[in-house]
C-alpha cells in the first residue's frame, strides 16, 4: 500500500502467487510474474463458462485451481493449466495450451500452442494444432501444424508451410500444403503452390 492506494501486484487465489508490477493472480494455485498480467478466471469469468457454478471437475469457484502461469507484459491466461512465459498482449483460453513468446497471438483451443509470431490464431475447434510462427496465421483445424504469413488452415491433420495457403474441411483433411497461394478447392492431398494472388 502505497499512500492509502494498493500498487503492485495481487495473488487472489489460495496458494497462488503474484510478482512485479500489476500482476493479478486468480483462483488457487497460479502464479503470475511480469508487467500487467492475469491468470485464472475472475469470479465472473468462472460464472460465465460455467453458468451452473461448478467447472469440469464438479468445483466451485472457489474450490478450482488454476495450475496456470503467465509471464511477459499484459498477457491473459484464463485457462486451466495453461501458460504464456513471455512476450506482449497474447491470450490462452484454451485448457492446457501454450504461447511461447510473440504479440497478440491467440490460444482458445485445449492442447494447441503459438511458438512465436505475431496476430495468430488457434481457434476453439482446434485441439492439438500448432502454429510455429509467423504472422496472421489462422488454425480452425484440429492437429494441424502451420507455419509462415497470412495461412487459413480449417481442415484437420494438415500441414502448412508458406504464405496465402488455404484449405478447408469440405475438400479433404490430412492435407501437405507447401509454398504459396495454392488452390483452396483442389481435392489434392499434397500441393506445392507458387502463384501469386490472382494466378
Amino acid at each position: 500500500v502505497e499512500d492509502g492506494e494498493t500498487k503492485g501486484s495481487t495473488a487472489h487465489g489460495k496458494y497462488s502467487v503474484a510478482l512485479n508490477k500489476d500482476n493479478h493472480a486468480y483462483q488457487r494455485s497460479s502464479f503470475a510474474v511480469g508487467g500487467g498480467n492475469q491468470v485464472g478466471m475472475t469470479e465472473e469469468e468462472f460464472n460465465a463458462k460455467y453458468p451452473e457454478g461448478k467447472d469440469s471437475v464438479g468445483s466451485t469457484y472457489e474450490e478450482s485451481d488454476s495450475f496456470a502461469f503467465v509471464g511477459g507484459q499484459q498477457n491473459k491466461v484464463p485457462a486451466k493449466g495453461a501458460a504464456i512465459p513471455g512476450g506482449y498482449l497474447n491470450v490462452v483460453d484454451g485448457d492446457y495450451s501454450v504461447v511461447l513468446t510473440g504479440h497478440r497471438n491467440t490460444v482458445s483451443a485445449r492442447y494447441a500452442s503459438i511458438l512465436g509470431g505475431t496476430l495468430n490464431n488457434v481457434e476453439v475447434s482446434s485441439d492439438a494444432s500448432t502454429i510455429l510462427s509467423g504472422i496472421y496465421n489462422i488454425v480452425g483445424g484440429a492437429y494441424c501444424t502451420v507455419g509462415g504469413i497470412f495461412n487459413d488452415i480449417r481442415s484437420s491433420g494438415t500441414v502448412a508451410l508458406g504464405n496465402n495457403l488455404q484449405s478447408d474441411g469440405n475438400h479433404g483433411n490430412k492435407k501437405v500444403l507447401l509454398g504459396s497461394f495454392n488452390n483452396p478447392d483442389s481435392y489434392a492431398f499434397f500441393q506445392l503452390g507458387f502463384g501469386t494472388e490472382g494466378d
